[in-house]
């Protein structure tokens, strides 16, 4: 595992007062019991210091200018019965050698006025129990490495409101967009295809193979490929009807021409 970004790293404050820097008599008080607790009440000029620690090591000490440090030996429990409010002006960093969870009872609300970047060094899974809404005002970019691939996946349909245009081949179950559909590889459906824009395969830097659909083809405007097969028979055109189909006992069609329509 990489070690984290230096500047989420950090260093226990030192104390006032130590080995080299003693506290000064008659400024210090303190007072100790039997099994070793003490309680220190450190007023050395310049070094003014409060102090209570457990025998064990577990210790809580304010320091001259107001730091104040809580060093815990053994576990911690923080209990609020009522509401509890946290503000820090400055910075805060957290950091969790082990695992951690967090469990919210009720809704989360989460607001960031500057950036926010968030880094997994392994899977990242989420699971939505209902809706899953993302709003973006402006880009939205995803992305893989050169062996990942990008998978939309769903039982029923997956709706595109714009035209969609993918460097690569598309394959899907039914594929309707309220676009266009551009490609540079190859399109297979399983049930059949729509838009109500063009639909483009191939291009200038990909030379076009081929529009495959198990159902009917259905477009608003062009549909271009050199090789347009429908398997279950006539393809419908929301326009208008074109006579350039054929229709093999096999009942494909094979088209190798732009398609127009009227």
């Amino acid at each position: 595992m990489a070690l984290p970004d230096s500047s989420f790293l950090f260093v226990e404050p030192e104390s006032a007062a130590s080995v080299e820097n003693p506290p000064v008599y008659p400024y210090n008080t303190v007072t100790r019991t039997n099994s070793g607790h003490y309680f220190e009440l450190d007023d050395t000029p310049e070094r003014e210091r409060v102090r209570l620690q457990h025998r064990t090591g577990t210790f809580l000490e304010m320091h001259p200018d107001g730091t104040q440090v809580n060093h815990i030996i053994g576990e911690s429990y923080h209990i609020i019965d009522s509401n509890g409010v946290i503000r820090i002006a400055g910075r805060c960093s957290v950091t969790v050698d082990g695992d951690a969870q967090l469990v919210f009872n009720g809704d989360l609300t989460q607001r960031v006025v500057g950036d926010y970047n968030l880094e997994v060094g392994g899977d990242f899974n989420t699971k939505v129990n209902g809706n899953f809404q993302t709003t973006v005002n402006k880009n939205f970019y995803l992305s893989t490495g050169i062996l990942g691939n990008i998978q939309l996946i769903s039982p029923l349909t997956v709706y595109v409101n714009s035209d969609l245009s993918v460097n690569g081949e598309v394959r899907a179950g039914f594929l309707h967009s309220n676009g266009g559909i551009n490609a540079t590889g190859a399109i297979h459906t399983n049930l059949g295809l729509s838009t109500l824009g063009g639909i483009i395969q191939g291009g200038i830097q990909a030379p076009p193979t081929g529009i495959t659909a198990m159902g009917p083809i259905a477009s608003a405007l062009t549909v271009f490929g050199l090789e347009i097969i429908d398997k279950t028979g006539p393809m419908s055109v929301f326009k208008g009807i074109y006579n350039t189909h054929q229709h093999p006992e096999t009942e494909s069609v094979t088209l190798t021409t732009t398609i127009p329509v009227p």
